[in-house]
């Protein structure tokens, strides 16, 4: 059900420690009605700016901060072990784990893209993955996987929402710990999940809803490194 826009302006306040949200002066609270207060300016800047950012009817797809937000004061807590087992399930299947040996242009942008990537998670966080070639198995080992879960686990709720949350947008997890860590920007993020789409658009043009689902993904990620920024 669709809402109609009940407010014309959104603002920032600091009060309790933190920085409020305001439409037209009133606080901008969770579903679970719990003050939605962010560490500084910058950040409580990024949610007001999706609400100010509003068409006429609300369309939550344009405030992935918010809704991001709401889980980490709402349900987090809660959802914690949910969240690490989630992760995992999407490392023993992780998108930069599986490459192709053609055509020689995916093959390439692989090379340049995902590699960079495998090789640092290795050196930095110990994460040595299997890769598979021209292959869809599962193949990671327990080990890799239960490393998975020890990084996820020793995030901050704040943080593991964010892992989460890339993870699903990303499909990868390597990704999303990279673009945390600020081994990777959004544009790289953007690029390492699009080759081969891309590549299949060089040949048969570019698909109306792929490009509508992979906008809101760009809207996403590149939301995400803000905040990330902002913390």
């Amino acid at each position: 059900m669709s809402l109609n826009r009940f407010y014309k302006q959104a603002t920032i306040e600091q009060c309790d420690g933190g920085f409020a949200i305001l439409l037209d002066g009133r606080k901008l609270t969770t579903p679970m009605r719990k003050a939605l207060l962010l560490p500084n300016a910058v950040a409580a800047q990024i949610i007001a700016d999706e609400w100010n950012a509003q068409p006429k009817q609300l369309d939550p797809n344009l405030m992935p901060i918010t809704r991001l937000m709401n889980v980490v004061l709402d349900k987090a807590n809660d959802a914690r072990a949910a969240m690490v087992e989630e992760i995992q399930k999407y490392a023993s299947t992780d998108l930069l784990c599986y490459m192709v040996s053609s055509p020689a242009p995916i093959v390439k942008k692989q090379a340049e893209l995902w590699q960079p990537v495998l090789d640092w998670v290795k050196a930095e966080h110990g994460l040595e993955f299997i890769i598979l070639l021209d292959s869809l198995e599962a193949a990671q080992t327990k080990e890799t996987l239960d490393k998975v879960a020890n990084i996820a686990g020793g995030m901050d709720d704040l943080y593991l929402t964010i892992f989460s949350f890339m993870t699903q947008v990303l499909g990868s997890v390597i990704l999303a710990l990279a673009l945390i860590k600020g081994r990777i920007d959004a544009d790289d993020a953007f690029k390492a999940i699009r080759i081969e789409e891309d590549h299949n658009a060089t040949i048969w043009g570019y698909d109306d809803e792929d490009l509508q689902k992979s906008s809101l993904k760009r809207k996403d990620i590149d939301a995400v490194e803000r905040l990330l920024r902002a913390i």
